[in-house]
């Protein structure tokens, strides 16, 4: 995709896309699940982390390519 076409892309989603807080429940969330992660074996990014526990806390659905977020809605 082109500088362009990235820019048009972020500019739709930058329409559409929530801007929810990271909240002091978030980062517990985040925190619980990496430790849960942990204890079984997976290796989640922190940033996948933080943004399903945002998702979760706020209750909003996640659209999403990432296993990673299905292991942690698995969890």
């Amino acid at each position: 995709m082109s500088g362009a076409g990235e820019r048009k892309v972020l500019r739709e989603y930058e329409s559409i896309v929530l801007d929810l807080p990271i909240t002091e429940a978030v980062w517990e969330l985040a925190i619980r699940l990496a430790g849960r992660g942990r204890e079984s074996g997976l290796n989640v990014p922190l940033a996948d982390l933080v943004i399903f526990a945002c998702a979760r806390v706020h209750g909003v659905e996640l659209a999403h390519a990432d296993r990673h977020f299905d292991l942690l809605a698995a969890s």
